[in-house]
């Protein structure tokens, strides 16, 4: 039986990504975060497309996810309609992935109800027509995508795509923050969409997209997903933040530590590793991890990794739980 899924989202720059699996070879750490997958193949580099399909043919990958881009529309880089003509033309020409996301049209916080209802219709217009343009062999691997703030929008997506007879499906209508309403969080509507849609059919394969960090995880793992994708491992990384298994980010960054504004101490970190249990090569010296980019990314990887591999033993629900009370009290609204 397919458990609880991490997939891994790769917007990295090919020379990183090989960087990171070479760190996680030489420190004798299994690959195994990166058996699940998700690219934009149309906004990723040549280079990376192919050594990400160098890694699907050795079996390093196990699952591969096509995104269609659908964030690149929403910041205004590609129209919709151009996004779709060239994916398509992507998708017929290359049938090694295990999945294809269709083209979709994600609305914002700051949309109105009007314009969230013509990104719903485009959406699920464009992918119904997009799914009967593709190879027949590439329809059973889609994924469609739900869009909506109303339990109708959201409905009338559910009712199409089970007429195409699409097995899985991906819900992306989050909630929006930051200046320009591209970061997704978390809250009750979405969770509400998301039982509604399990409610409704609860045989279908559900997808979450782009949102994630270990007290999410363990949310949406409450919810009855299939999987969820998220890059939230680097970027966090990258402003200094590290997590561990079932803790939201804690900054450590060396520059904020040196005046005294570290949100972590290192007393507190060792204590989080020891509750959590977690020890891995790149987390053994708190001055190293608050020094190193990379050493973040690979401990917070493998922390998200660890902690939805915990998800999926049974009798760990309490314990999970214990420690977001704990250690991500904010999380805590989620959870009742």
């Amino acid at each position: 039986m397919v458990g609880f899924r991490f997939v891994c989202t790769l917007s990295i720059a090919p020379r990183d990504l090989r960087l990171l699996l070479q760190k996680l070879k030489d420190q004798g750490v299994d690959l195994k975060p990166f058996e699940s997958v998700l690219i934009s193949p149309l906004f990723s580099r040549p280079e990376t497309i192919r050594l990400v399909r160098k890694l699907k043919e050795d079996g390093t990958i196990k699952n591969l996810y096509f995104d269609s881009g659908g964030y690149q529309v929403q910041k205004g880089i590609i129209g919709y309609h151009a996004l779709c003509n060239q994916l398509l033309h992507f998708y017929r020409k290359n049938n090694w992935a295990d999945y294809y996301i269709l083209p979709d049209y994600p609305p914002t916080s700051l949309d109105s109800p009007e314009e969230i209802q013509l990104k719903v219709r485009l959406t699920v217009e464009g992918g119904r027509q997009f799914y009967w343009e593709l190879p027949s062999h590439l329809r059973d691997k889609t994924i469609g995508v739900i869009h909506g703030r109303s339990l109708d929008e959201i409905h009338y997506c559910l009712v199409n795509y089970k007429r195409l007879g699409i097995k899985q499906l991906g819900f992306g209508s989050f909630g929006t923050r930051g200046s320009d309403s591209s970061i997704n969080i978390l809250d009750k509507r979405s969770l509400e969409s998301i039982a509604f849609i399990r409610c409704l059919y609860p045989e279908i394969r559900l997808h979450i997209f782009g949102v994630g960090n270990p007290p999410t995880a363990y949310v949406l793992s409450t919810t009855g997903v299939t999987s969820f994708d998220s890059s939230g491992w680097i970027k966090a990384a990258a402003y200094g933040n590290i997590y561990f298994p079932f803790t939201r980010a804690y900054n450590v960054s060396f520059r904020r530590l040196e005046k005294g504004k570290g949100t972590l101490s290192e007393d507190a970190f060792l204590q989080l590793k020891d509750l959590t249990g977690h020890e891995c090569p790149f987390c053994r010296d708190f001055r190293e991890i608050s020094k190193s980019r990379d050493k973040r990314v690979l401990h917070n990887l493998l922390s998200m990794a660890e902690t939805v591999e915990a998800l999926n033993k049974v009798n760990m629900q309490p314990e999970a739980r214990n420690i977001i009370l704990q250690w991500s009290p904010n999380y805590t609204k989620l959870l009742r």
